[in-house]
């Protein structure tokens, strides 16, 4: 009773992403690597070697995702604990002032997280798996680095081999997060050395093993195919036309698109602008500046329009000034280090993908993980206990509906797989099967489009090569109530 008392709420966590990832059917990528992990683990082995040669050098993840996407069970269970864990430590990593509404923070920093990045981190299984995992298993091993590493001087052999060993792993699932573990270590070994004045040589060897790792998936030979095939194009550009044309995607990916984030920092940013700009004048065009347009930004978010290229102009300053603003705010307080240690890994894992076509929502994961969590922390340090505690019932509230929506949603996307499979099973001798349209808003990739995705979708469902698909929508009371009565007429 002691124990369900203290850790309850992670508890729910736990169960809340435990049933929705139950309730999510595989989709995309998913429907083939399924297939690759119903033929054992000889094959899954076979193929991630084959596709370090052919298509990408993410070693790592690709064991995992052939491996828990057949056995999707105990991948329902490794992503609730990972999420749930992960909050567990951002709530202990220090002591915040509020400790009930800072631990809801937290949690919209996952529930609040921009749709196609939900979409596609956290209810897509390779996905999640591939940018998800990483981000998390990285912020558990920041905070043994401060409950751990940091407390120490010397330790045993065996925390060595397993610290190595799990850098090596974490810089091999993905690139743009490998090049930020790879930066978060070298920084951990600078703040160590200012702190106790030795250098530590466990951190060391990490860094050694994760650079390792982070070149073997850089300069595999499946990368650079992969790098040509995907955009012929963009591979033939400049340094600078690479920049310049992936530019605005960085400004979307990193912060304009992501609404929570936008709101927490400009809520510092107003508390900072008043507390250091002495200038009346000054600090009311300073505040008016980064809370208006925002909000403008936030309504043309909702209602998926974009904005002028002014835009990205401004949240460029946006962005710089914000981040001086919280600079100057703990070098007063002698906490600068966690300026380097979380925003600088997390703006390096975006500012990487300038040079890729393959920049994307999902790839700006571990930025909104990291530089989220860094202004919940600024906002529970600036704003005083009684007004953190005025807001914490509103944000029960809140979170209990964002959680009764998502389950909502989600158990009647279950029904929807249910009825679609009926479908499938149906006319699964037939020379046409209908397919009915989800809408991408609840699911990424769940409607089989393009020849690899059709493809592999017939073979998880053991249709024939010939059957055609006859695409049709389906209905949806409310955005998240299927309707099988109206998608079937």
């Amino acid at each position: 009773m002691k124990f369900l008392r203290k850790y309850y709420r992670y508890l729910l966590l736990f169960l809340f992403f435990f049933i929705i990832a139950c309730f999510m059917p595989l989709s995309g990528d998913d429907w083939h690597n399924y297939t690759v992990g119903n033929l054992g683990l000889h094959r899954i082995i076979g193929q991630t070697l084959g596709m370090y040669f052919d298509w990408e050098g993410r070693l790592a993840s690709r064991i995992l995702i052939n491996l828990l996407t057949y056995h999707k069970l105990l991948f329902n269970l490794l992503e609730a604990f990972f999420i749930s864990g992960c909050i567990y430590l951002m709530n202990n990593l220090f002591k915040p002032k509020n400790e009930k509404l800072f631990f809801l923070l937290t949690v919209w920093l996952f529930l609040l997280l921009e749709n196609k990045i939900f979409t596609q981190t956290i209810l897509w299984v390779a996905g999640s798996i591939t940018y998800l995992f990483p981000t998390l298993l990285i912020f558990s091993y920041l905070f043994l680095y401060y409950h751990y590493i940091l407390e120490k001087t010397t330790y045993p052999k065996i925390i060595y081999i397993v610290f190595s060993l799990a850098s090596l792993a974490l810089a091999m699932f993905v690139e743009n997060i490998a090049f930020a573990f790879v930066l978060l270590n070298f920084l951990l070994i600078i703040n160590y050395y200012f702190q106790k004045k030795l250098v530590n040589k466990l951190l060391v060897v990490n860094s050694c093993f994760s650079l390792l790792g982070a070149l073997i998936m850089f300069f595999s030979p499946g990368s650079n195919k992969r790098m040509l095939m995907e955009d012929v194009a963009f591979s033939k550009l400049s340094f600078l036309s690479k920049l310049a044309t992936n530019y605005h995607k960085f400004i979307n990916y990193t912060i304009s698109s992501n609404i929570f984030l936008v709101i927490i920092m400009s809520s510092v940013g107003i508390i900072l602008s008043h507390k250091y700009i002495k200038n009346i004048f000054l600090k009311i065009i300073a505040i008016l500046s980064i809370s208006v347009y925002p909000l403008i930004s936030i309504i043309f978010t909702l209602q998926s329009k974009s904005l002028s290229l002014f835009s990205n102009l401004y949240w460029s300053f946006y962005l710089i000034y914000i981040l001086i603003l919280s600079f100057i705010y703990l070098k007063e307080k002698k906490k600068q280090h966690y300026f380097f240690i979380l925003v600088i890994p997390a703006l390096a894992s975006n500012i990487i993908m300038l040079l890729t076509p393959a920049i994307s929502s999902r790839t700006g994961l571990f930025n909104i993980i990291f530089l989220g969590y860094y202004f919940i922390f600024l906002l529970d340090n600036l704003v005083s206990s009684k007004v953190l505690k005025a807001f914490y019932k509103p944000a029960c509230f809140v979170t209990i509906l964002l959680g009764l929506i998502y389950l909502v949603a989600y158990y009647n996307l279950h029904r929807f797989t249910l009825f679609q499979e009926k479908e499938i099973l149906k006319h699964q001798k037939d020379k046409q099967v209908t397919i009915y349209e989800v809408p991408e808003y609840l699911a990424w990739g769940l409607t089989p489009r393009g020849e690899y995705h059709v493809k592999t979708f017939k073979e998880y469902y053991n249709l024939p090569e010939d059957i055609v698909f006859n695409y049709q929508k389906s209905t949806w009371d409310y955005l998240v109530i299927f309707n099988a009565k109206k998608t079937r007429s």
